[in-house]
């Protein structure tokens, strides 16, 4: 009776376990096995043990431990919670299946491992496929016709343009002269700095390159600042390189992250290209393009820094800002000083890669019968920086048919900042002063028709170089 009763306690208790992983069935009273036998009665109590086990473990413990490793479960039977992809599986996967991004995140140069579950990894690509060409949070918009899947609005990807200013060397050539200029200024000593003309057999079609020697200083080149690149940030910097006669860099300083690229002394163009991070405070980064050691012949072309992060802001467009007066004053420019001409534009500079062109006009004329000099400059104000003279330009009021005033005379202007600081505001004033306290503003001179009326002006362009 004892046995029967610390049985009969065994089997209750095996019923109301919960099992968890892999499970067995129960011994049964008439053999002392897990298997019934011929000639024993099964006990209800055994049966129902089996059985509660049995959709117990369906219902709700089913893991890991319960599916075959060659099992091969397709993802439409897998629950999905996150784009269409289970949160788990976005990232990169590792050969531990563990996530790669612990290993190297995207974008990164550093090495990984090749994935074991080739079904997450093409999960994953395509997943990032579709967001990379509808945006995370694609939303469809109905048509006329009623669907809603003819037109969506995305939060697609935006690579901003180029920040490095005249990384085609396009842009005039003083640096083959000797002086620093075009964007870019000198690091060490280069024996030859200068703009060459691209061969178009090379493949690499018209325009220029700069051609870098030096026959005693390593590290030798240009260099160009990016003031204020955004904090936290990843850009990638890549440049078409040619490497005559030993090895060339492109490289950065000031990052968080500074990267150095160096050629494979094949002396053929090649693509050099990597990222660099900015670190937790709005940072300035030299872009340096480097011959390695003395008498490395190198060529650059293409330079480019672009901004990778994950969510970046597409840059703004151009910028325009137009003043100018018609009103006409009498001895309105004093002579020994300058006096404002009573025009003014001002921009702000919203990231690095800006260029800022500026042209101007005043018209004066003398209330002498004498000729006479006018004298006319474009200032220029950036920020804390100190105001500065741009364009300064002198013009004769000469004396016209013998009246008792001298022509209208007008001075045109024109300036360029090839490079100004981001979240800087640049004020451009226009500014006369004449041989005489007698130059009128806006005057009409003796020989000029009455229905011209001359007009004092500035227009200021800002526009994104890239």
């Amino acid at each position: 009776m004892r046995r029967k009763l610390l049985l009969a306690l065994a089997l209750v208790l095996c019923a109301s376990v919960t099992h968890a992983g892999t499970v067995t069935r129960g011994i049964k009273a008439g053999s002392g096995t897990t298997a019934f036998v011929d000639g024993v009665a099964a006990s209800a109590a055994e049966v129902n043990t089996d059985f509660d086990t049995l959709y117990s473990e369906i219902n709700g413990q089913l893991d890991d431990a319960n599916i075959a490793s060659d099992a091969a479960i397709v993802l439409t039977k897998v629950a999905q919670t996150v784009a269409g992809l289970d949160a788990d599986i976005v990232d990169d996967y590792s050969a531990t299946e563990g996530e790669q991004a612990t290993v190297s995140d995207p974008g990164t140069s550093e090495a990984t491992t090749l994935a074991t579950n080739l079904q997450i990894e093409l999960a994953q690509i395509r997943f990032k496929l579709e967001e990379l060409t509808v945006g995370r949070s694609a939303t469809l918009v109905a048509s006329s016709t009623g669907t809603d899947t003819d037109a969506s609005w995305i939060d697609g990807p935006h690579r901003p343009g180029n920040l490095i200013y005249n990384g085609g060397f396009n842009v005039l050539d003083t640096l083959a002269t000797g002086a620093d200029g075009d964007g870019w200024t000198r690091v060490e000593t280069p024996t030859t700095l200068e703009v060459i003309a691209l061969v178009e057999s090379e493949g690499n079609g018209d325009g220029n390159a700069l051609r870098v020697i030096d026959t005693a200083d390593a590290n030798s080149g240009v260099e160009q600042v990016l003031d204020g690149l955004k904090a936290s940030v990843v850009y990638e910097l890549i440049a078409l390189v040619q490497d005559d006669v030993g090895t060339c860099s492109v490289g950065t300083s000031g990052a968080d992250t500074d990267i150095t690229i160096v050629s494979d002394d094949g002396g053929t163009w090649q693509v050099l290209a990597g990222t660099f991070e900015t670190d937790s405070t709005p940072t300035d980064v030299d872009i340096e393009l480097l011959a390695v050691t003395a008498n490395d012949d190198c060529s650059f072309k293409f330079v480019g820094v672009y901004e990778i992060n994950t969510d970046p802001l597409p840059r703004g467009g151009k910028v325009h800002c137009y003043d100018s007066i018609t009103t006409a004053t009498e001895d309105h420019f004093a002579s020994g000083t300058f006096t404002d001409a009573g025009v003014t534009c001002a921009v702000t500079v919203p990231a690095p890669g800006y260029m800022i062109t500026v042209r101007g006009r005043i018209s004066a004329e003398s209330g002498s019968a004498a000729s006479m000099s006018f004298h006319a400059r474009l200032r220029e104000n950036c920020g804390a920086a100190a105001t500065k003279d741009g364009t300064t330009e002198s013009v004769e009021a000469e004396n016209s048919g013998g009246s008792s005033e001298a022509d209208i005379v007008t001075a045109d202007l024109f300036w360029v900042n090839d490079a100004p600081a981001a979240g800087t505001t640049c004020t451009y004033t226009l500014e006369g002063m004449g041989d005489n306290d007698a130059f009128h503003r806006n005057e009409f001179g003796a020989d000029v028709d009455s229905d011209v009326v001359p007009i004092t002006w500035v227009d200021v362009i800002m526009e994104p170089t890239g």
